[in-house]
């Protein structure tokens, strides 16, 4: 699975700062081709869209330029400076490589964005959302958890840009939640809801093999504390205790320390970490 940046890119974007618009830049109505950047990992939805499909749709739009027709403005934003476009990343593709064939068309229609990058960030979503634009549903839950991700809207609001149901965001939230309470050290922020999903299914077994390392070793040190070297001189008793504490617990324990034997994985305590156990 690919790196997901978009977080660590919309904050390097939010250090650039949005910029005052003069009045002259509000009523833009086109800019050079060239002028336009793209930070499509932060406002381009469609992720997930196969090459096929991404291919017709640029072709369709190719075809409309060849017909000497223009296309729907592009919605733009200056940030540090910079013009970013935040809807119509195939538009604006369409006519860079109808320049680069050779057109001698230089600019392109533009629609000025104004508002803070939170907003840019919730319009771009909410403007592909809608089935007629062919957005995948992939595309739109992995929208709706950048937006559970930032925190600043409602599920209502979340549900009503992505149209995700508001169960299924309710259940990103509480996610979200148990995921930073299971593994507080991993940037799930950083991460898809797919992948967060795969974690709390039990399905990513890295992580959770190094949390129950990492709580096996915190425990090891608290037993060590707590009991000190009673259960190295009386292994029987400790055994005794844990079966009047919780019969089933001490069944269990001892079926993951049979298998773990079977296994070859039981491992030495290393002294240094508990000392006294």
């Amino acid at each position: 699975m690919k790196p997901n940046t978009w977080l660590a890119q919309f904050n390097a974007l939010k250090g650039r700062g949005v910029d005052t618009l003069t009045v002259s830049e509000r009523g833009l109505r086109r800019l050079p081709i060239e002028e336009v950047r793209t930070l499509e990992a932060v406002f381009q939805p469609r992720q997930l869209e196969d090459a096929a499909a991404s291919g017709r749709h640029l072709g369709e739009l190719l075809r409309v330029l060849r017909d000497h027709a223009a296309l729907d403005p592009i919605a733009v934003m200056k940030i540090g400076g910079d013009w970013y476009c935040i809807d119509g990343h195939y538009r604006l593709e369409a006519y860079r490589q109808e320049r680069e064939a050779g057109s001698r068309r230089s600019h392109l229609p533009v629609k000025v964005f104004s508002g803070t990058l939170e907003e840019a960030l919730r319009a771009s979503i909410e403007v592909n959302a809608p089935d007629k634009l062919n957005l995948t549903k992939e595309d739109k839950l992995e929208a709706a958890w950048r937006l559970v991700v930032l925190g600043q809207d409602s599920v209502a609001q979340i549900s009503h840009t992505s149209t995700i149901a508001e169960r299924t965001v309710q259940r990103m939230r509480r996610g979200l939640e148990q995921a930073r309470t299971l593994h507080p050290s991993q940037p799930f922020e950083t991460w898809t809801w797919a992948k967060v999903k795969d974690l709390l299914r039990g399905e990513l077994k890295e992580v959770q093999t190094a949390w129950q390392d990492a709580k096996a070793g915190e425990w090891a040190k608290q037993l060590a504390r707590t009991f000190k070297g009673l259960p190295s001189e009386h292994p029987r008793v400790f055994a005794k205790a844990l079966l009047r504490y919780n019969a089933e617990t001490a069944k269990a324990i001892a079926e993951e320390i049979h298998q773990a034997t079977q296994q070859g994985k039981l491992r030495a305590v290393v002294f240094e970490e508990a000392p006294d156990f």
